[in-house]
């Protein structure tokens, strides 16, 4: 009786220990999607990661990449209709700006949700204090060979804060970017729920087709005088929304007082 009571505890445990290893696998083999990875699943079937660099005054990718979704079209990183104003991309605001971005001056606190307008991976990252208030940029590339920065977010999602906290401490004014690890970005993701600094409330957003300078760039003067790694290949984001959208956003007054509406890049 005592060796049959002992083999079927021995069974049991057994059992039970299998089972713990085969649930404990189970979970292994899981990736929550809030953790980083370096591999991205794009919408055009690419799952290799590549990586666009400036080489020699031209962007070049470390391997073949996907071709980009056409028609290109972003998702817009922002609600329109809490949007008071519109910086257009390529103005002097005073020095140079290849980048734009949209003005908030009906906001009493900045919350402003922000969207990723385009799926990709985070290429460079940076945060710094503007007045004494943290603001974060970052970089997020597309396999095929599309970059878009975002910059003067205040509250990142969980995700970002994360790798925010892997950068160099911030300093007053020090809007240095880094390269970070590669995490996926989805289109429509959020990634910040706050901008601006306390009273002046906006955030920066700039487009970068890296598979071929932009027209702007063609006169030698221009290019002479806007020769670093972004500036000849930022596109005007306006023209890259639904069509709805590109109306509404077109509609709204410039937010610079001296340029307005004038850009390098939208007609």
């Amino acid at each position: 009786m005592k060796k049959i009571l002992l083999l079927a505890l021995g069974i049991g445990f057994v059992v039970i220990v299998g089972a713990l290893i085969f649930f404990s696998l189970g979970r292994e083999e899981v990736v929550p999607t809030d953790q980083p990875v370096t591999v991205v699943q794009s919408s055009v079937g690419s799952t290799e990661l590549v990586v666009w660099e400036p080489i020699n005054g031209a962007w070049k990718p470390t391997s073949t990449p996907p071709a980009c979704p056409e028609p290109l079209q972003f998702q817009m990183p922002v609600d329109v209709d809490v949007v008071t104003s519109v910086l257009y991309p390529g103005q002097f605001r005073p020095d140079y700006k290849p980048h734009g971005g949209f003005r908030f001056d009906h906001s009493e606190s900045g919350e402003i949700p922000v969207y990723a307008p385009f799926e990709g991976y985070v290429l460079k990252g940076g945060r710094y204090f503007a007045s004494g208030e943290i603001q974060y940029v970052f970089f997020i590339m597309h396999p095929c060979g599309i970059m878009y920065r975002l910059g003067h977010l205040k509250e990142l999602s969980p995700k970002l804060l994360a790798l925010a906290e892997t950068l160099p401490e911030p300093k007053e004014l020090d809007s240095r970017d880094y390269i970070v690890e590669h995490i996926p970005i989805k289109q429509g993701e959020l990634l910040a729920t706050e901008v601006g600094v306390t009273g002046n409330y906006f955030f920066d957003w700039g487009v970068y087709d890296l598979r071929k300078k932009n027209k702007a760039s063609e006169d030698p003067a221009w290019l002479a005088e806007h020769s670093n790694d972004q500036a000849p290949y930022a596109i005007c984001w306006l023209d890259f929304l639904s069509p709805e959208a590109s109306a509404r956003v077109k509609a709204l007054p410039g937010a610079d007082g001296t340029s307005g509406t004038e850009s390098d890049y939208c007609d």
